[in-house]
């Protein structure tokens, strides 16, 4: 080690000897440096734990107590210039809701997935009253198939998340349909407050409803989650 530390003093007092120190750290540098990523064990590649962590923060919204919560709720949903107004509450699995579509107001409850239809007074079962409640039925659905884009979050704790999604996703999660096409994709904007409840999410349907021939230009759901607790539902249906 005397030798050594003589030498490199040696060699500190010349320009040449400086240059050859330099080269020579440089060298070991990245001989270790090679050693070292020959020596990493065959696994996920660098960065990849980083990124889903990140893409779990990112998607850290409760989507899923839409399904089962308790809240009011309003859906504005526009198809070119038709529109419907769906307002209504919601316990668990039990719904009681009314759908204004600027003609009529007709009124209608769901128990998980049987609908029924107050018609001059008598509940009857039927089908799913406004067809575009088959795509709300399916939000966690579409928004786990979705891509995240981005996320703007604020002081207040509001968090606004963007996603995109094709039609044939669409088509096949809600129409039990394939979709042979290439679109532009769909937007999902969903906001949560500084509770992490989702409270509005903003679909905007345009390329899946004119790839479907169920509009000739636009369509836009609105879904505002409002009041949530203190909801109670009661089955009307006697007997």
């Amino acid at each position: 080690m005397k030798k050594l530390s003589k030498l490199i003093n040696d060699l500190k007092g010349t320009p040449r000897g400086k240059s050859i120190i330099f080269f020579s750290f440089y060298f070991i540098f990245f001989v270790a440096l090679a050693i070292g990523a020959r020596m990493v064990t065959p696994g996920e590649p660098i960065g990849t734990k980083m990124y889903e962590e990140q893409m779990q923060n990112n998607n850290n919204i409760d989507i899923k107590k839409i399904n089962g919560d308790n809240y009011q709720y309003k859906y504005s949903i526009q198809v070119d210039n038709l529109a419907a107004i769906i307002e209504g509450k919601k316990d668990g699995y039990l719904e009681l809701f009314s759908i204004n579509n600027l003609e009529s107001i007709t009124n209608h409850y769901r128990n998980n997935s049987l609908y029924y239809s107050n018609v001059i007074g008598t509940w009857t079962p039927g089908d799913v009253p406004n067809k575009n409640l088959k795509i709300i039925n399916n939000l966690d659905k579409i928004l786990e198939k979705a891509s995240y884009v981005s996320k703007t979050e604020y002081e207040s704790g509001k968090r606004v998340f963007r996603y995109e999604i094709s039609s044939s996703t669409i088509s096949e999660l809600v129409d039990k349909a394939n979709l042979d096409i290439a679109d532009v994709p769909n937007q999902i904007i969903v906001t949560s407050n500084d509770q992490k409840r989702v409270d509005n999410v903003q679909i905007n349907l345009d390329s899946y409803c004119k790839a479907t021939g169920k509009c000739l230009n636009n369509m836009l759901l609105q879904l505002d989650f409002l009041e949530f607790g203190n909801q109670k539902v009661e089955s009307p249906i006697k007997g």
